[in-house]
């Protein structure tokens, strides 16, 4: 699953629920900017994934999801951090799919999508 934003979150919510309910159907989470915006805590829904892969991509720019993307560490769990000159605005959700922007969201996208079908 992917998302951005509220998506975001989504995206490992939706994740971790189907997986309780059909198990190994969702094979990960790519989330650009989360925030736990759907009252749901991100990190524990990352780890209820396991093993899953679960990405989150934020910048250090956007308080509410470098809050939540930095919080924690698991084995299932990669976050990639954008230093606040790179991203256009604030860097919020789809602010992180830009050309210029090092390492390219999309480019990651792939990688993952890869890692998740391994």
């Amino acid at each position: 699953m992917v998302g951005a934003s509220i998506g975001a979150d989504g995206a490992a919510d939706g994740c971790a629920y189907a997986n309780q309910t059909y198990p190994g159907i969702c094979k990960g989470a790519f989330s650009l900017s989360p925030g736990n915006y759907l009252t749901l805590d991100y990190s524990e829904k990352v780890q209820e994934m396991d093993p899953v892969p679960a990405w989150c991509l934020y910048a250090e720019t956007d308080p509410e999801s470098a809050a939540v993307c930095g919080a924690f560490e698991a084995e299932n769990y990669r976050p990639i951090s954008y230093p606040g000159k790179a991203v256009f605005g604030n860097g919020h959700g789809m602010n992180l799919v830009e050309p210029e922007l090092e390492p390219n969201s999309l480019v990651l996208l792939l990688e993952f999508i890869a890692t998740a079908l391994e």
